[in-house]
């Protein structure tokens, strides 16, 4: 697999599976410092389930993604899947939205007060969104497959290894910190989880305290930036944004304009949210609605890759398949739906008349993705051609009255007139499916 740290070939830093196990607990695990305490209003048991289920249901998202990067190691994540599983224009919202979900997660630097409830079931589901904040950031790793070796088995053995390790922790972290002073009733009024621990363990304040969690949100920053650069750069590569952000730095290979491309976005997220409480309040909503619409669409294109190439040769299977995908769609929440809409229809807008007639298939795509397309165009085809049920009862019930009108005259020669008639359209339908196929694989190559 190459675990030296460098290439024999290249100056290029060589990236294992380590090294995508470390790169996935660092974006990941600032949710499980901040942000997630005030789900507990639910209850002890309660949001002790939410995190149960939640992780569960990253789990079987975890399997998924790394079966199908074992497949097909996209740098593109969910946009290059959409595109393939879904269509064009989902794909190209889905990519947008997962940018979007890693630039606001990367800006947030305060935490949302919710407020206390009764702990039924209507308000426990409201919490889900904590439990699924614990564990963002997964679906990420899939963006790296162009800055590792072998990409094929190193990334769904770090991912697979990076969703454990969340996974315990984030059970050990909820544990203690119900233990935590200042006790179970205060916890959701704190800003930091181990503020209590801190404060008995060294004798300082509460805002000493804090500054001794901050760096496991600075850590995940890198990781969130590169991951959102990855997608744009592939989005740019397909010339649905500015071919110009494509461009990857001649030494390291990344790619470094989309990187300040992002960084710029991340930092105007960061004005936006802390000088205005609206903007707080709803960017992480509508991010949140969002990532479940991201989470769903990766099910969806591991089931359709799933059942429609189940011969393809892969270096990992998901243990648990379709079901444990159809788990992870289900484990989602609805909020804030009317400006996560509204980006949606910006998104839609922007891709109807501007990118849709300049897009292309990218160099990636076409090594990775090109036969899935084929198959999609020629599936499309076959059920455009495919006459409807009553355009069959119609036809077959006109044949049957033909044929018992000149059967007693001319039985053989209506025979044979019939046959050749179909012989005769076979041959052109034959004919213009190749000129068609012969078409369409020039207009995706242009």
């Amino acid at each position: 697999m190459g675990e030296s740290p460098v290439a024999k070939s290249s100056n290029k830093y060589v990236v294992s599976s380590k090294h995508i196990w470390a790169i996935g607990f660092t974006m990941i695990i600032n949710g499980q410092f901040f942000f997630w305490n005030g789900g507990v209003v639910v209850g002890s048991v309660g949001f002790g389930l939410v995190i149960l289920i939640s992780g569960l249901a990253f789990l079987c998202l975890a399997l998924s993604m790394a079966e199908m990067s074992s497949m097909l190691p996209f740098a593109g994540g969910v946009y290059g899947l959409s595109r393939c599983a879904i269509g064009f224009q989902a794909g190209f919202i889905l990519g947008c939205s997962e940018v979007l979900d890693y630039l606001v997660n990367a800006a947030m630097a305060r935490v949302d007060t919710v407020s206390t409830f009764l702990g039924n079931f209507q308000m426990w589901f409201s919490q889900l969104p904590n439990g699924i904040w614990i564990y963002t950031g997964i679906e990420g790793l899939n963006t790296l497959c162009n800055e590792v070796h072998d990409p094929k088995s190193s990334i769904p053995r770090g991912q697979v290894a990076c969703m454990v390790t969340v996974f315990v922790t984030a059970i050990s972290i909820y544990i203690v910190a119900l233990g935590l002073p200042p006790g179970f009733d205060a916890l959701p009024s704190v800003f930091a989880i181990f503020n209590g621990c801190f404060d008995q363990l060294f004798n300082i304040s509460d805002d000493t305290a804090t500054l001794l969690s901050l760096p496991s949100i600075w850590v995940g920053i890198p990781g969130l930036v590169l991951c959102s650069s990855n997608i744009i750069a592939s989005m740019s590569e397909s010339k649905l944004l500015p071919i110009d952000l494509h461009e990857r730095h001649a030494t390291f290979g990344t790619p470094a304009r989309a990187l300040v491309f992002t960084c710029s976005l991340t930092l105007v997220f960061c004005f936006i949210m802390f000088y205005s409480i609206p903007a707080w309040i709803a960017l992480p909503a509508m991010s949140s609605l969002l990532t479940c619409l991201v989470y769903i669409s990766q099910c969806v294109g591991y089931i359709s890759l799933k059942r429609r190439f189940r011969t393809m040769p892969r270096s990992f299977y998901s243990p648990l398949g379709v079901p444990g995908a159809v788990f992870s769609a289900f484990d989602t929440n609805v909020e804030c739906l009317v400006l996560a809409s509204s980006v949606i229809l910006l998104l839609s807008l922007y891709y109807q008349f501007y990118a849709k007639s300049r897009q292309t298939i990218s160099d990636d795509e076409r090594k990775l993705l090109f036969f899935v397309h084929i198959a999609n165009n020629n599936d499309a085809k076959q059920r455009h051609s495919r006459p409807s049920f009553m355009k069959r009862l119609l036809k077959y019930g006109s044949f049957t009255s033909l044929n018992k009108s000149s059967s007693k005259a001319q039985p053989t020669s209506v025979s044979a007139k019939v046959y050749i008639a179909n012989s005769k359209q076979s041959t052109r339908g034959s004919i213009s499916k190749a000129m068609k196929d012969r078409n369409t694989i020039h207009r995706i190559n242009n």
